[in-house]
């Protein structure tokens, strides 16, 4: 599975770290911040991810983050802006972005923000193609242990999948927590939406509550 990440940044130094950190096996980037046609191989690129500083989008910004989410590919849409200001970052959410993040968080916060995203595009991808070919999404049988105290765990997690309340999963990086997420989203009454991981401590402070619970337009004036 191939995820195509398109760059366009105007701070050169960002886009060479981000194409060196992303350049994967699974992964094609493609960088175009520093041609003046950008905005032109942009959206003929078929990118699967769309990186792009907000002073590159076309005005009005609106219009053009409607012609990303036009585009065949359906790309997620990542926007880089320069103004931490919480108004001008939920406007952006408000036109259609996917993701919207403020440049001037740590190069790390931003590379955790984007392999975020591309897990999520993965997932998007490969529910895609479980639909199309009548495979089977991962389910509670996946888990199998011979450990009592697994067992009784996940009869627990049983009864809690076909509600609707939250579910916080506690554990060590690396048992599973993420996948058990995949499972109980796929049983659950949601599994006909999205599976979306959101890596919060990626996002601005300002941003946070909007990006998890939304807002109503004009909320921030």
């Amino acid at each position: 599975m191939l995820i195509r990440l398109t760059l366009a940044i105007k701070d050169l130094k960002l886009q060479r770290h981000l194409d060196r950190k992303f350049s994967q096996p699974d992964v094609r980037v493609d960088a175009f911040g520093h041609l003046a046609d950008v905005w032109q191989k942009l959206v003929r690129n078929c990118g699967d991810i769309i990186v792009i500083g907000a002073g590159l989008i076309p005005r009005p910004v609106d219009n053009g983050i409607s012609t990303l989410n036009s585009l065949p590919e359906q790309p997620t849409t990542v926007i880089l802006s320069d103004s931490d200001d919480s108004e001008k970052l939920a406007q952006l959410t408000a036109a259609g972005a996917d993701v919207v993040l403020y440049s001037g968080i740590s190069r790390k916060s931003l590379v955790e923000a984007i392999e975020t995203t591309i897990e999520s595009r993965r997932q998007f991808i490969q529910k895609e193609w479980f639909g199309r070919r009548g495979l089977p999404l991962p389910t509670m049988a996946d888990f199998v242990s011979s450990s009592q105290s697994m067992q009784l765990f996940m009869e627990e997690v049983q009864h809690v999948t076909p509600s609707a309340a939250p579910v916080l999963i506690l554990g060590e990086t690396g048992v599973g927590k993420e996948h058990l997420a995949k499972a109980i989203h796929a049983e659950s009454p949601r599994s006909s939406g999205p599976f979306v991981a959101v890596n919060t401590a990626a996002l601005p402070e300002q941003l946070l509550e909007s990006e998890l619970f939304g807002h109503e337009q004009g909320a921030f004036t």
